[in-house]
């Protein structure tokens, strides 16, 4: 079937509205349907999965000027950097994308939470909150795999427990422990484009992978979207980071100890599948006294991380109302 890109009314651009199911007109206002499928691919993780490379899609050529855009290797456009020509990257059959979480609210809502995420930060300098500079909101999906499925694993190592001695200055106990246990995994996301990090991305996350759907080209319409800049095989090393990280938490609880000191784990996998999704996500750039700021919006929850001006007086004065609390506290110890 051939993918709608324009109007059939009036031939207007079309775009996702998101909270909505379906795509509409920029130019006349008419609405079409998106069909709804939560029919979510799931790859098994085998040999063959672990050799596929990343296909660096380019979308260079403007259909409505004809003029060559360097964009980035791995990013889909919503509009030409000449002529302003939305929907510019035609060829939306390069995206290999296995499901979609659409955004959950549009551009105006997103700005409006993130003026009130800095009215309530109070190191934030006055002249800030008062009045927020030109900010330019970029919306964009960005590409990150879900692994899921099923491990039996063996472990055995020391773990260490906190307690006091006689003088009652803490020390650490040791005790070896061994054993086995199942280890189900379910959605863990390894983030795989360019423009997130696995650190913002965690600072942003969780996604509710419920309301995840099969992909369909239809969501990224009038949208920007990033392309997985790592392998599958890739994706799984971080994943295997992460997985082992968890399972050494969860032995440290069942042992009702305080930290591990060594654990030598054996993953076997029963089950383990894996699938690529695009999930939402608003970019914020503003510039105050001549430096840029850059945050990032979980385009469903709303979390927030990125960095923010700070006032020195503001932070001076805290530093010095502590200073006065400890002073406060020393001399009531030593009446």
């Amino acid at each position: 079937m051939q993918k709608r890109t324009k109007c059939d009314a009036c031939a207007g651009d079309l775009e996702f509205i998101p909270t909505h199911n379906y795509i509409m007109c920029k130019k006349c206002g008419a609405k079409y349907p998106i069909k709804l499928d939560k029919s979510i691919t799931q790859h098994n993780y085998d040999l063959e999965a672990s050799k596929k490379k990343v296909l660096k899609p380019s979308f260079l050529k403007c259909a409505s000027c004809g003029a060559t855009v360097n964009a980035e290797d791995y990013a889909l456009l919503d509009k030409c950097s000449y002529c302003g020509n939305t929907n510019f990257s035609q060829d939306l059959t390069k995206i290999s994308a296995d499901a979609i979480l659409p955004f959950q609210f549009d551009k105006v809502e997103a700005k409006d939470r993130f003026k009130k995420y800095i009215a309530k930060k109070s190191l934030i300098p006055n002249a800030l909150k008062h009045s927020l500079p030109k900010l330019e909101v970029e919306a964009k999906y960005f590409t990150a795999y879900v692994f899921n499925g099923n491990s039996k694993v063996g472990y055995s190592g020391t773990l260490e427990y906190r307690t006091e001695d006689s003088d009652g200055d803490t020390v650490y106990r040791t005790r070896h422990v061994k054993g086995q246990m199942d280890f189900p995994f379910i959605n863990y996301m390894i983030e795989a484009s360019d423009d997130m990090s696995q650190y913002d991305f965690n600072k942003i996350a969780p996604y509710n992978l419920s309301k995840g759907r099969k992909y369909s080209y239809e969501y990224v319409m009038g949208q920007n979207a990033e392309f997985a800049d790592i392998s599958p095989s890739q994706a799984n090393e971080v994943f295997l980071v992460k997985l082992r990280k968890n399972i050494e938490n969860l032995v440290c609880k069942f042992h009702n100890c305080d930290r591990v000191k060594d654990l030598d784990l054996s993953i076997e996998f029963t089950d383990k599948k894996y699938s690529t999704y695009l999930l939402p996500s608003y970019q914020f750039n503003f510039s105050f006294k001549e430096k840029k700021y850059i945050n990032i919006m979980n385009g469903e929850t709303g979390r927030i991380t990125g960095n923010l001006p700070k006032s020195g007086w503001k932070i001076a004065f805290r530093i010095f109302i502590s200073f006065l609390i400890v002073l406060a506290i020393v001399g009531v110890v030593l009446l």
